[in-house]
C-alpha cells in the first residue's frame, strides 16, 4: 500500500489498495464523530475510515475543519462527518432538508441540489467553520458559519444554509485551488492569480488593509508580488502562505509567533520570507500551513519550518517556543537520509511524508 497523500487537522491518510481504489484512514480525536468511528472518542492506530453503505468508498478528495470532515467520492457525491454546529455559536447550523440527505445525526450527504444542481463537484475545502466546493467548471462554491462574510457569497447572514457561487473579483475565473483559515479564505485562478475574502484582522487577506471582504477580492500585486505567478496557496489560522512559479514563498497576515517566516514585528504588507540565511539559494517546491506556523519543502527534498514550535510541531529538535525565520526540521534521528516530499499541518502537530511512502510526525499527540 502506497500512501498517497496526507493531511493534518485531526489526521487523515488517503491511501491506494492494490485495486488502485482511494481508501482513506484516519486516527486522532474523533470528537465529535469527525473521523466516522462512533463511538469512539479517540482513535490511537490508523483505521480504515467507514464510509455509508451504498456510497463508494473509493475517495478523491478530503479536507478537515474543527468539526467536520468532508470527503468527495469517485461519484462526485460530497459526504460530511462530525458536527453540523459550529460551537461558538450554537444556534448557527440546522440541517435542512433540500441542502442535505441527513444518513445519521453525525453523517450527511451534501444534495445535489439549488446552484451546484447539475454541477460535478471535483475538490472540497475546509476553513474553520466554512467549507468550499469547486466544481469542474472551475467555480466555487460556498457554505457554512458565514461570520465576517467567510463564505465570499456576498450574503450578510451570519450563516449560508446551502452551497452558493463565490461571488466578487473571481467572477469569469477558473478557480483550481482553495485554502480556508479561522475566518478567511485563498483561492488560485488558471493564471496564478490569488483571490481572497472574509475576515481581515490583521491584513491575512492580503489587501493591504483591514477592511473585512464579504465578496472575492484581488490581492495586492503593487508590491513584491508584481509580475509574480502564484503556484500554491495555503492558510494558517489567521496567516496566509503564497509560493511562485520562481520557488519563492511569501506571506501576510498575523505574525504573533513568527508565523510570516521573515523575522519578528507586526507587519501589514505581504513580505517574502527570511531566505538569506539558510533557505540561500533554494527553491522552495511546496508549502503547507497549520494554525500558526508553517513547513515548506525544496526541490531537494529538505523541509523547513517557521512560526509557534511550543508543542515541537516545527520539527526542529529544539524548544524554542518559536522560530521567525525558518530552520531546518531534524534529520539527524528518523528522518536520516530521507528525502521529503509532502508535509501536512494541523493544529499542533505537523505530518511528513518522504519519498519512499513512509509518514513521520512532530508536535503535541494530545
Amino acid at each position: 500500500m502506497y500512501t498517497r497523500q496526507v493531511v493534518a487537522t485531526f489526521v487523515l491518510f488517503f491511501c491506494f489498495n492494490t485495486c488502485f481504489c482511494g481508501e482513506l484512514y484516519a486516527f486522532g480525536s474523533n470528537i465529535p464523530n469527525i473521523l466516522n468511528a462512533d463511538p469512539a472518542e479517540y482513535i490511537y492506530q490508523p483505521t480504515k475510515f467507514k464510509i455509508p453503505y451504498g456510497y463508494s468508498s473509493d475517495i478523491t478528495k478530503f479536507a478537515i475543519s474543527s468539526i467536520t470532515t468532508l470527503l468527495l467520492n469517485r461519484d462526485g457525491i460530497v459526504l460530511m462527518f462530525g458536527s453540523n454546529k459550529n460551537p461558538t455559536f450554537s444556534d448557527i447550523f440546522t440541517v435542512p432538508s433540500k441542502a442535505y440527505i441527513v444518513l445519521s445525526p453525525r453523517t450527511f450527504v451534501v444534495a445535489n441540489e439549488g446552484e451546484i444542481r447539475g454541477k460535478k463537484i471535483v475538490d472540497v475545502g475546509c476553513g474553520m467553520f466554512h467549507f468550499m466546493l469547486l466544481s469542474s467548471e472551475g467555480k466555487l462554491y460556498g457554505y457554512g458559519d458565514n461570520s465576517y462574510g467567510a463564505v465570499g457569497t456576498g450574503s450578510d447572514r451570519y450563516a449560508v444554509w446551502e452551497p452558493s457561487a463565490v461571488r466578487g473579483e473571481t467572477d469569469g475565473r477558473r478557480i483550481v485551488s482553495m485554502a480556508g483559515g479561522f475566518h478567511h479564505s485563498i483561492v488560485l485562478d488558471d493564471t496564478g492569480t490569488v483571490f481572497t475574502y472574509g475576515w481581515n484582522y490583521c491584513n491575512q487577506l492580503g489587501t493591504g488593509d483591514f477592511i473585512d471582504r464579504s465578496k472575492s477580492v484581488k490581492i495586492d500585486y503593487s508590491g513584491i508580488l508584481s509580475g509574480k505567478i502564484i503556484t500554491q496557496i495555503s492558510c494558517g489560522s489567521l496567516f496566509s502562505l503564497l509560493l511562485s512559479s520562481a520557488g519563492e514563498v511569501y506571506s501576510f497576515g498575523d505574525n504573533q509567533f513568527g508565523q510570516l517566516g521573515y523575522g519578528d514585528g507586526v507587519q501589514n504588507t505581504t513580505v517574502a520570507i527570511n531566505s538569506t540565511g539558510i533557505l540561500y539559494g533554494k527553491r522552495i517546491a511546496s508549502i503547507a500551513s497549520g494554525f500558526d506556523f508553517s513547513i515548506i519543502i525544496d526541490y531537494d527534498g529538505v523541509a523547513y519550518g517557521f512560526g509557534n514550535n511550543i508543542n515541537g510541531q516545527l520539527g526542529i529538535n529544539s524548544i524554542i517556543a518559536y522560530a521567525s525565520s525558518p530552520v531546518a526540521v531534524y534529520t539527524e534521528g528518523e528522518l536520516a537520509g530521507m528525502k521529503i516530499s509532502q508535509a501536512a499541518c494541523g493544529f499542533i502537530a505537523a505530518y511528513f511524508l518522504s519519498s519512499n511512502g513512509d509518514i513521520f510526525s512532530s508536535g503535541s499527540n494530545q
